[in-house]
C-alpha cells in the first residue's frame, strides 16, 4: 500500500509558494462540502496546475514521476484490467519485469483498488504518479471512447467519490432519533 509521508498535499503546496494559506482553507471547505480529492477542488478554482499536483503528490508519497504519453504501451497489461476502472480510477499499468509492475496513477488510489490491482496483474505494484489529463488522454486514445462513455465513466467516478460521505451523514442523522433532535434544540435555546 502507498505510503503517506507527514508532510499534507494542502502544506506542501503552500511551502512550495504554488498556493496561499487562504486558499488552502477555502479548498479544504469546499471539499468537506463536495467530497471531491483536495486537488480537483483546487484545480477547478484555477489555484494550480497539473504540474503543481504531481509534485506535491511526488513529495508527500516519495514516489516518481511518469509521462504515459511518452511510454510505450504494454496492450497484454492493458487488458488485464477492465477500461472503465482503468478510467475511473486513473490509473494505467505501463510494464512489467518479472513479477513487478509499474502503474502510472493521477490519484492515489484507495486500498482496495491497489489491492485489486495487485492481485489481477499477480505480483509487486510500483506507483509513478503521472498527470491527470495526461493519465485520462491515453486511456481514452487506446479505449476510444465517446463522449457518452466519457460522461459516464466520470458519473459513477463522482459517485463513487461521494458514496462515503453520504453514508456517513446518513449513519450520522440514523443516530439521532427524536428525543436526539429535542435535546439539541432545547440545549440550543439555553444558550440563546
Amino acid at each position: 500500500m502507498l505510503k503517506n509521508s507527514k508532510r499534507l498535499f494542502g502544506e506542501i503546496l503552500v511551502s512550495e509558494g504554488h498556493l496561499t494559506k487562504d486558499q488552502l482553507e477555502a479548498a479544504l471547505a469546499a471539499q468537506a462540502e463536495s467530497g471531491y480529492p483536495l486537488g480537483d477542488v483546487m484545480l477547478q478554482q484555477g489555484w494550480i496546475t497539473e504540474s503543481d499536483v504531481v509534485k506535491a503528490l511526488c513529495i508527500q508519497y516519495q514516489l516518481p514521476f511518469i509521462r504515459p504519453s511518452t511510454y510505450e504501451l504494454r496492450a497484454d497489461l492493458l487488458q488485464k484490467l477492465p477500461p472503465p476502472f482503468l478510467y475511473q480510477n486513473r490509473l494505467i499499468p505501463l510494464d512489467r519485469f518479472g513479477d513487478c509492475f509499474i502503474v502510472a496513477i493521477a490519484d492515489v488510489p484507495a486500498e482496495p483498488v491497489q489491492r485489486e490491482v495487485a492481485d489481477t496483474l499477480g505480483g509487486e505494484v510500483f506507483y509513478y504518479f503521472a498527470p491527470i489529463g495526461d493519465v485520462e488522454t491515453v486511456l481514452r486514445e487506446q479505449f476510444s471512447y465517446t463522449q457518452e462513455e466519457l460522461v459516464a465513466l466520470n458519473q459513477n467516478r463522482d459517485a463513487r467519490i461521494n458514496k462515503p460521505r453520504q453514508k456517513a451523514e446518513s449513519a450520522l442523522f440514523e443516530d439521532l432519533d427524536a428525543s436526539s433532535w429535542g435535546s439539541i434544540f432545547d440545549e440550543a435555546e439555553k444558550n440563546v
